[in-house]
């Protein structure tokens, strides 16, 4: 043999060896880590033998009358909520509601305070009104009351004299109160 096979040789029984050693070395750490375990299974099992053998008087104090009549903190204020609802259905479902005003679809303003009940008015705005007038039973006559939509004209400014109520009813707004409207 030459001298370069016997350098690749000893080369590769070097690399075999420290393998060996890290594999060996892995072993043991392994055997070490579930010993561990083992035991803080066992500890465990002991503990929990243990607070299922302890009377129930002498698990904790029952608390004292101060701390059972401590005040609860004040609950802030939900702020309200503006959303921006279009027609009602013949049912009196709002068709559409946008936290963003959208000329041409936006009719109503309702502000809700707890996401689920609020009142709502018309968006007092010419080109609002203008545009339910366009179709005033259908843009008007379902969510609110308080006019003969037979004798409005194009040019009539609406007030809102009586916000009307509207509740979530799955992912819609529904009317349950009209509103009440007087045309100026």
């Amino acid at each position: 043999m030459n001298a370069t096979a016997i350098t690749i040789i000893a080369l590769l029984t070097a690399a075999l060896a420290g393998v060996v050693f890290l594999w060996l070395q892995s072993r043991h750490e392994v055997a070490e880590l579930q010993e561990q375990l083992n035991a803080a299974i066992e500890f465990l099992s002991k503990e929990r033998g243990n607070a299922a053998a302890q009377p129930a008087s002498s698990a904790q104090p029952a608390p004292s009358a101060a701390t059972q009549q401590a005040p609860a903190a004040p609950q802030p204020e939900p702020s309200p909520r503006r959303l921006f609802l279009s027609r009602a259905d013949d049912k009196g479902r709002f068709l559409k509601a946008t936290e963003q005003f959208e000329l041409g679809n936006s009719l109503y303003e309702l502000t809700t305070t707890d996401g689920h009940h609020g009142t709502f008015t018309l968006i007092d705005n010419a080109e609002v009104q203008q545009f339910a007038l366009l179709m005033p039973t259908q843009n008007l006559g379902r969510a609110c009351t308080g006019i003969d939509w037979r004798n409005l004209t194009p040019s009539a400014h609406l007030l809102t004299t009586q916000p009307g109520q509207a509740a979530l009813n799955g992912t819609c707004w529904q009317v349950t109160t009209p509103c009440q409207l007087k045309a100026t």
